[in-house]
């Protein structure tokens, strides 16, 4: 009893470190009595049990605006939250800045659209057996479509 805590400093990164506070007390219970009496440690080691869990991301997904990356670095594994349409946070639950549905079903709608209308190109210089714009018309719809989507 009246001994200083042991430290453990563990130096995870350049960024940060965790330091682990270690103190030895020992309790008697009597039986009889429903209360714990701090009495001076005799043992001469004290095991400890350390249990370290760790989960991807937060609680192991990002929620319906997120996508959870796992990456390692220096033998250690991290793992992060991309979060699309405006929505951030840890676990990609605050919607403070997010695009309303509404607002995103237009931009899918108007993007399906706009590369439809290259079809009428694509077929109109396929029938004039322009071959080679009929083949950079296609391309360009389906690699917008693809990037996008992506």
């Amino acid at each position: 009893m009246g001994e200083s805590p042991s430290y453990i400093i563990c130096s995870i990164s350049r960024s940060w470190y965790l330091v682990f506070s270690l103190e030895a007390r020992c309790y008697d219970s009597n039986l009889t009595n429903t209360s714990l009496h701090l009495i001076p440690c005799e043992l001469p080691k004290t095991p400890i049990f350390l249990r370290i869990r760790s989960t991807p991301c937060v609680s192991g997904h990002c929620g319906k605006y997120g996508t959870c990356f796992q990456y390692v670095s220096g033998g250690l594994i991290f793992s992060t939250c991309n979060c699309i349409a405006g929505w951030k946070g840890w676990g990609c639950t605050d919607g403070s800045t997010a695009r309303p549905e509404s607002e995103l079903m237009l931009d899918v709608l108007l993007l399906t659209l706009s590369n439809l209308l290259f079809l009428p190109a694509v077929i109109l210089s396929a029938y004039r057996k322009y071959f080679t714009e009929a083949f950079v018309y296609f391309a360009t719809m389906t690699s917008s479509a693809v990037r996008y989507f992506s």
